[in-house]
C-alpha cells in the first residue's frame, strides 16, 4: 500500500492463474496469460524484459504462490523481488483492500469474495455483453462446467452456455 500511496516505481506480478485475476487484480498488475502456475516459467521466458530494472512485488491469494513466485523470480537472477505476506486475503484484512479492483476468486462455495472496502469497483465483463459484473458461472454443460463470468441476463438468453457450447451446438 505505502509504494501506491508514494507512487512509487513498481511492477506487481500476479501469481494466480488467468482465470482468478480476470474477476479481481491490483491495479496495474502484470496478470501472466497462463492457466496454471506450472505455466509460469513458459510465460517468464517471452517476457523476462519487463523485469529488467524494476522493483517487482508478487502477490497471490493467500501467500503460497507468491514465495514460490518470489523463489523463481530470483532464482531466475531478477533483483528487487518483494512479495505480499499473506496475499490478498491478508491485505484486505489489514488496509481493507485499497488499490485491489473487483473481488478475490476462492476456492469453495462462494467462488469469489469482496476485498476493497476503500474503493471496490468491479472489472470482470460479461463474456457476452461485456457489462461489468462480479459473477462466475459454471457451463450448464457438464461435460464442460466451464467458468465464465455471466451477467444474468445473458445466462437466460444463452441458457448458461460457455461460447465454446454454443459453437459446438450443445
Amino acid at each position: 500500500k505505502q509504494m501506491y500511496d508514494n507512487n512509487e516505481d513498481f511492477l506487481i506480478l500476479d501469481g494466480r492463474n488467468e482465470y482468478e485475476a480476470r474477476i479481481g487484480r491490483f491495479k496495474n498488475a502484470v496478470i501472466p496469460d497462463i492457466e496454471h502456475f506450472r505455466d509460469f516459467p513458459t510465460w517468464f521466458e517471452k517476457n523476462k524484459d519487463i523485469f529488467k530494472n524494476k522493483k517487482i512485488v508478487t502477490y497471490c491469494t493467500g501467500g503460497i504462490r507468491c514465495e514460490k513466485l518470489s523463489a523463481y523470480l530470483i532464482e531466475q537472477g531478477v533483483e528487487n523481488v518483494y512479495q505480499l505476506h499473506g496475499g490478498i486475503h491478508r491485505y484486505s484484512d489489514e488496509v481493507s483492500g485499497e488499490n485491489f479492483e473487483g473481488e478475490m476468486y476462492v476456492f469453495d462455495g462462494r467462488v469469489h469474495v469482496p476485498v476493497n472496502f476503500v474503493n471496490p469497483s468491479i472489472c470482470s465483463e460479461c463474456v457476452y455483453c461485456n457489462k461489468k459484473i462480479a459473477r462466475y458461472k459454471n457451463c450448464t454443460n457438464c461435460r464442460c462446467n466451464k467458468q465464465i463470468i455471466l451477467c444474468e441476463q445473458c445466462e437466460n438468453k444463452n441458457k448458461g452456455l460457455c461460447n465454446d457450447c454454443i459453437k459446438s451446438g450443445y
